[in-house]
């Protein structure tokens, strides 16, 4: 089906250049062009077809086309395929190995533009693979590093008293779902790159997924003054709840990574013109110029000094801004002129009464 509707695109968008180009012959040969011009007009024509079209076949039938237009409107005998002129007729042999030549070196320009683009572009897949592996196995060795440690110290647990033994634990649990947030953004951003990432939307209560996001960043409210500020009246807006958890999620693990310990994140929402907007908020380090226009792209990552080390691997906002514009809303980030880094995002949303209208 697709295959004969681009069939007939192709003869419309044909149909037009050559009727175009016979429109514009007519208006020089009225204002006295020769022949051999007109026939330049005719080329331009063939050489529009092969561009427009799938290639060379639409141009070579558009020669010879133009060849039968122009014998039968502009050489004597007007309005017959006959001819007169032994002249026209070598004209018009030239005009028919020049268009098929022309026609010929276009598809082959074409075909080499797109096997250079087709090479650019798993060249660019190649980088980007490197670069996954390549931070996956720097990023990966920081956590199992430490759980390892953490397991081997909780082996001679005979000589450790209790409260040093939970503290390995905790540290170990804070690796591991260090662990699992990164492998499930590279999940994430695997579907989102093979275009196999579908949103299911349904209203979610926007309190909810805040609440919710919050209990699943270890530290967040230990190590942090977390605060959240919420509209009075409820909020509800259609989006995939779990994706918009793991966008909130990266968000606040982003804003403790940049924080020091006993730092500020807060998360603010407010509701206008049927959208709802989501700011965090955090008193850190800021967002560097060097990553500033790059910062929702894929592996963009700075190790920032933390006593912790933990960097991740450069997906995370890239995710934000996938499902954020998934869910037709928009995010951007800027620098607080107070010091720190506030990331806002928006989307279509409506306020509700507390009994649900």
């Amino acid at each position: 089906m697709n295959k004969k509707r681009d069939i007939l695109k192709y003869i419309i968008r044909s149909a037009a250049i050559l009727t175009a180009a016979s429109g514009v012959s007519v208006v020089l040969k009225r204002t006295g062009i020769g022949k051999e011009n007109i026939l330049m007009v005719y080329i331009v024509g063939v050489l529009l077809i092969t561009v427009c079209t799938s290639g060379y076949f639409y141009g070579a039938a558009g020669a010879v086309i133009s060849v039968l237009v122009f014998n039968y409107f502009f050489t004597v005998p007007l309005h017959t395929f006959a001819i007169m002129n032994q002249n026209d007729v070598v004209l018009m042999a030239f005009f028919l190995m020049t268009a098929f030549i022309a026609s010929s070196l276009t598809v082959r320009f074409r075909t080499q533009m797109k096997i250079a683009e087709d090479t650019k572009a798993q060249m660019e897949r190649e980088r980007l693979k490197s670069s996954l592996l390549r931070s996956i196995s720097h990023d990966f060795r920081t956590p199992l590093t430490g759980i390892l440690g953490d397991c081997g110290l909780l082996s001679d647990a005979g000589e450790l008293d209790t409260e040093t033994r939970k503290e390995l634990a905790g540290d170990i649990q804070e690796q591991a779902v260090w662990l699992m947030k990164m492998v499930e953004n590279i999940l994430s951003m695997t579907k989102i790159d093979s275009g196999q990432f579908y949103i299911k939307k349904q209203p979610e209560v926007v309190d909810d997924i805040i609440y919710e996001a919050a209990t699943h960043v270890i530290g967040l409210r230990d190590k942090r003054r977390f605060e959240v500020y919420l509209p009075e009246e409820l909020v509800v807006a259609p989006m995939d709840g779990k994706m918009m958890v793991q966008v909130l999620i990266n968000l606040l693990d982003n804003a403790l990574k940049h924080t020091n310990e006993g730092g500020c994140i807060t998360v603010t929402v407010t509701f206008a013109e049927q959208k709802v907007y989501f700011c965090v908020e955090d008193d850190g380090d800021g967002i560097a110029e060097e990553v500033k226009s790059q910062v929702f792209d894929e592996f963009v990552s700075r190790s920032d000094g933390k006593e912790d080390g933990q960097r991740g691997i450069g997906l995370g906002l890239a995710i934000c801004k996938a499902v954020v514009e998934a869910h037709g809303g928009q995010i951007y980030a800027e620098n607080r002129e107070e010091g720190g880094a506030r990331f806002v995002f928006w989307l279509n949303a409506e306020q509700v009464e507390a009994d649900g209208r």
